[in-house]
């Protein structure tokens, strides 16, 4: 009686322990966020997951780009710790072949859409000549320097993106080299980063315009380049800051001014008397004319 019992209770425990043993853990983290992170609507809110162990999901949760845009100026929110809620009242599986709270495993995930287009602008240049060096020194020019350049700003996130560049820039100069007055054009390309952080939001927008950007400079239409050994290409660097100003209804259009400072230099005098290089002008001022793009994602 007593071995019958005994076996009994050792069988019964071993049924109880089953599913409890093959049970398997199913940890999320849950987010959620009010201000600019969810336009048009009061708030938005998600959980991640499941995932199989509690260091994979706190992995995750790491690496998830929304932790700081959801604590940024204008947003209110963050992301919840990892839970356990396999077993918790009210929690249900995921259904099969399909994970819960839109997690995705990262060998599973599409591949990343291509940046996505926050702001576009056009910009009018202004500034002085370009300049002739020579063994002895750069020398003074007059003259005048205008165009124009084509900015497109990508990433979803005001405080830092990327930014391509393209534009014309026309010279009108005047050195001991060039007595007669000289005309040069050129083509800057370019890309680099940005950031546009707000500084005041009421019926207008202020916004900082901060970019650093590196590329290159063609000069184009110069017959007599070859004879004077300068090349048609040259490095490009260019830093900018200024601000922009977005007024109407949603605030997505308006105009800036910056200025502009970049360094290249066309040749190289060497030790060759009759060498020449091209500078370009270290300061010009930009006004620009443009406004932000939501419908491509960027939430401003």
């Amino acid at each position: 009686m007593r071995r019958s019992l005994l076996i009994g209770l050792v069988v019964g425990a071993s049924l109880l322990a089953i599913p409890r043993l093959a049970r398997g853990e199913a940890w999320y983290y849950e987010w959620s966020c009010t201000g600019e992170c969810s336009p048009g609507q009061l708030a938005i809110s998600g959980t991640e997951g499941p995932f199989e162990t509690r260091e994979e999901c706190e992995r995750v949760r790491d690496e998830d780009p929304r932790d700081d845009y959801f604590v940024a100026p204008g947003n209110l929110g963050g992301l919840g710790s990892c839970e356990d809620l396999e077993g918790q009242p009210g929690y249900r599986p995921a259904p099969a072949g399909r994970p819960a709270g839109g997690y995705v495993p990262v060998g599973e995930r599409p591949p990343e859409p291509p940046p996505k287009i926050s702001k576009v602008d056009v910009g009018l240049l202004l500034g002085a000549p370009y300049r002739v060096e020579t063994m002895s020194g750069v020398e003074d020019a007059t003259g005048v320097t205008t165009g124009f350049d084509l900015r497109i700003q990508t990433g979803t996130m005001p405080e830092i993106g990327g930014e391509i560049v393209v534009g014309l820039q026309y010279s009108r100069v005047s050195t001991a080299h060039y007595p007669d007055d000289r005309s040069m054009v050129f083509v800057p390309w370019l890309i680099g980063l940005t950031s546009t952080p707000r500084l005041y939001r009421g019926k207008r927008e202020v916004r900082l315009d901060l970019a650093f950007d590196v590329g290159g400079l063609s000069r184009v239409g110069c017959g007599d380049c070859e004879a004077e050994g300068l090349p048609t290409h040259a490095f490009l660097m260019v830093a900018r800051g200024g601000f922009d100003v977005y007024s109407g209804a949603t605030l997505d259009s308006g105009w800036g001014i910056d200025a502009v400072m970049q360094w290249s230099r066309h040749g190289d005098t060497g030790a060759d008397p009759a060498a020449i290089a091209v500078v370009s002008p270290a300061l010009l001022v930009r006004l620009s004319f443009g406004g932000k793009v939501r419908e491509t994602g960027a939430t401003w």
